[in-house]
């Protein structure tokens, strides 16, 4: 709908002065609710997904909310537009403890909303309802999830061998009831080829379904002493690309040392070129929100930023970019950083990788967090 603000203002019609925040409670106790998507069901509708727990921190479930246009909650999704999920009878009677940490989500065409995290698959109905059809455990630590276009859905994260020394970015194609593809790799599971060595760990952490069917992947490693992320094309039956990049993967480049505990997240232009938004180290323990820039083909972008890299001017202190979208006109990118103690803040990016100063203050727009007193 039209705004009557500047671009990066807080939209008046929204909420109050642009904001809005709600209540979560579980059998009458406040809960903390720790977004991780946000998904558009149409009719201007917004519909949040992720991780509620009491303030003691002793529990994890999915939680979901839909917010009207206007900002306000939907009182025809779940109880009075928010819903938590509930255990079966006979775990809530012997206190069972769940854990439903939720990382990424993704909608049906149906409506229905389906959430994902490390182990653990759970799906909402268009109205709020909690599927008990639907599967709850996934073979793997999932961190992002795309939909495909047969109605099934990717998920990708890692798996830990045992004893979680080593992590390997791992892919679980699933069935419309959330079983593991058998078809898909080794019983719904491919993982793929990582640094070599014992103790490397790597992790997939954002997935970008493209028009030819093959699937963008970004993710962070590490192994001792070093930190990177990755950016990897895989095809539908997810084998490596070998054209893309190095064989099939990318490194960020090692000029600009990257910071891999803060994530990353890739988003793709219409002219096929790539932004991967991380955080990179600049000295120390300091670290700086930061996008890099790739051709088609996976090649660093020299064009991009400064010489293939773009670090965005600090607003607060650690900074991460942790979201990248390209804009609804294709004209550029756009990430959000997120500091639940402190503020929020959006930045705009031409193509060239260069801050859109038409956008808020130089390409950046920054507002304090809603809170509830």
């Amino acid at each position: 709908a039209p705004a009557t603000a500047a671009p990066g203002d807080l939209d008046p019609s929204f909420g109050a002065a642009g904001q809005t925040s709600f209540r979560l409670s579980f059998h009458e106790r406040v809960q903390e609710g720790e977004p991780a998507t946000v998904a558009f069901p149409g009719d201007g509708d917004i519909e949040l997904m992720g991780t509620a727990t009491p303030p003691s921190g002793s529990a994890w479930r999915m939680f979901a909310a839909r917010l009207q246009e206007d900002g306000a909650l939907d009182p025809t999704f779940g109880s009075g537009g928010t819903v938590i999920t509930r255990l079966p009878p006979e775990e809530e009677e012997t206190n069972t403890i769940p854990i439903q940490s939720i990382f990424a989500g993704a909608l049906e065409a149906d409506g229905a909303m389906v959430g994902v995290g490390p182990r653990v698959e759970g799906r909402l109905s268009a109205a709020g309802a909690f599927d008990p059809s639907f599967r709850n455990q996934l073979q793997m630590n999932a961190f992002a999830l795309v939909g495909l276009p047969d109605g099934q859905m990717l998920a990708a994260g890692e798996t830990p061998t045992e004893g979680e020394v080593a992590r390997y970015p791992t892919l679980e194609r699933l069935l419309a009831d959330g079983a593991p593809d058998p078809s898909f790799g080794t019983e719904g599971i491919v993982r793929l080829p990582d640094r070599a060595g014992p103790t490397a760990r790597e992790s997939a952490r954002s997935i970008l379904l493209l028009p030819d069917g093959e699937l963008l992947l970004a993710g962070i490693g590490e192994v001792p002493g070093e930190q990177f992320g990755w950016l990897a094309e895989v095809t539908a039956t997810g084998s490596l690309d070998r054209s893309f990049g190095d064989e099939g993967v990318d490194y960020v480049p090692a000029k600009t040392p990257f910071q891999g505990e803060t994530g990353v997240s890739v988003a793709r232009g219409p002219d096929g070129t790539i932004v991967l938004a991380g955080t990179a180290s600049v000295g120390g323990e300091d670290w700086q929100a930061a996008a890099w820039g790739f051709l088609p083909d996976g090649a660093p972008d020299p064009a991009f930023g400064s010489d293939g890299v773009l670090l965005l001017p600090r607003v607060l202190p650690e900074e991460s970019a942790e979201s990248v979208t390209s804009t609804a006109d294709n004209s550029g990118y756009v990430y959000v950083d997120f500091h639940q103690s402190q503020s929020s803040y959006v930045a705009r990016l031409t193509p060239s990788g260069a801050l859109d100063a038409t956008y808020g203050d130089d390409g950046l727009a920054s507002f304090p967090t809603a809170r509830i007193e």
